[in-house]
């Protein structure tokens, strides 16, 4: 980024008086575009069959109670992650826990 603002400092110094008007509208457009961009802020996240569930989502899929997918996770028999306080289930996590359970 240095290296780029230099170069534009270089070509500012040397180019003809009357291309600057050119090149504040340039620059004009460019910091419109930066703006635009902060202002948007960070680009909503979109699950992926590889996100974590929390509890709920998990029993949800099982169709049980959320307090027995935490019952199954305490006992290992549903691989879980604790991040701080909170407890969650990989999807592909939970896909090869249901491919496990007996058919009925």
């Amino acid at each position: 980024m240095t290296l780029l603002l230099a170069d534009l400092d270089r070509a500012i110094t040397e180019m003809p008086p009357a291309q600057l008007p050119t090149l504040i509208g340039v620059l004009a457009i460019l910091t419109a575009k930066a703006q635009l961009k902060l202002s948007i802020g960070p680009t909503p996240v979109i699950r992926q069959p590889e996100d974590l569930l929390t509890m709920a989502e998990a029993a949800i899929r099982l169709n049980i109670r959320e307090s027995r997918a935490y019952d199954l996770a305490r006992q290992k028999k549903l691989p879980a992650v604790r991040i701080g306080k909170y407890v969650r289930v990989s999807a592909q996590a939970l896909a090869e826990y249901q491919a496990r359970l007996p058919k009925a």
